[in-house]
């Protein structure tokens, strides 16, 4: 068991603390937010009050009693353990990415897609598949490598089967084509017209899911943002309250003794 001065927070501090952490857990709020929130309230640094939380959480896990003191719901503070991934899962993570990418899908998508559309597994593949870039440059150029050769195979395979020529034009273009032949030159073409329109709409899809992804991610911060300010104004207008609680008991304080003063100009004035 770690070592912890208890004389830095007092008892009523440390529930004030786990009480607002809890607050920002229920509104989904990153931990990080809340200690730095903490910090200025409290005029002490985010560092300071993670490890203190964490130090605390500690001690909480392994003293009942001073659970029971505190009365903190360690249901509402489980630590996320984080889960390191296998070489087998980084290969696997990185082909569906790479491959992906080769059908016209960007990294967050294609990381939406494998996490079953799970935010938070997202940004877990998208983090680790970033960190993979910068430090296993080797695992990226042998899967790329891979990918040539398998998908360039199948690009080359459809390029040759688009137009299906009959022989006897190969063998002598001077002749006559028949009819069967002007069919197969036709249904060739169209075939050609088909894969060019794909293409078009391929194209297309990319730029409306590329412009579609920019926007999002401005509204996922404005949201952010707008949760920062109704979590101040929260706060101001708990102040604000206590103010006009203040003021009102002055009110309530003023009138007691003006009806007072006057009750006593009026008991002055009969004895006179």
């Amino acid at each position: 068991m770690q070592n912890k001065n208890y004389c830095e927070w007092n008892t009523e501090e440390v529930k004030d603390l786990f009480a607002f952490v809890e607050t920002f857990k229920q509104k989904n709020l990153a931990l990080t937010y809340a200690f730095s929130e903490y910090a200025k309230r409290t005029n002490r640094k985010p560092n300071s009050v993670r490890n203190y939380y964490y130090l605390e959480l500690n001690e909480l896990e392994n003293n009942t009693a001073r659970q029971k003191e505190l009365n903190i719901d360690l249901k509402k503070h489980v630590k996320q353990k984080f889960k390191e991934f296998t070489k087998e899962e980084e290969y696997k993570l990185v082909y569906y990415i790479l491959q992906k990418s080769r059908e016209g899908k960007s990294v967050r998508n294609s990381c939406l897609e494998l996490s079953g559309n799970n935010v938070t597994e997202m940004i877990r593949y998208q983090n680790k598949f970033r960190s993979l870039l910068k430090g296993n440059s080797s695992l990226i150029t042998d899967i790329n490598k891979k990918l040539d050769v398998t998908m360039g195979a199948k690009v080359n395979k459809e390029h040759t089967n688009v137009l299906n020529f009959p022989q006897k034009i190969k063998q002598n273009v001077k002749n006559k084509l028949t009819d069967d032949e002007l069919k197969g030159l036709f249904m060739g073409l169209v075939k050609l017209v088909k894969k060019s329109a794909t293409m078009d709409v391929n194209n297309t899809l990319k730029e409306e899911c590329s412009y579609a992804n920019e926007n999002l991610r401005k509204t996922i911060i404005a949201m952010r943002q707008k949760q920062q300010e109704i979590i101040k104004l929260s706060d101001v207008n708990k102040e604000l309250s206590k103010k006009v609680k203040q003021l009102e008991n002055k009110i309530i304080a003023l009138r007691i003794k003006s009806i007072k003063n006057l009750n006593n100009n009026f008991d002055t004035k009969n004895e006179n």
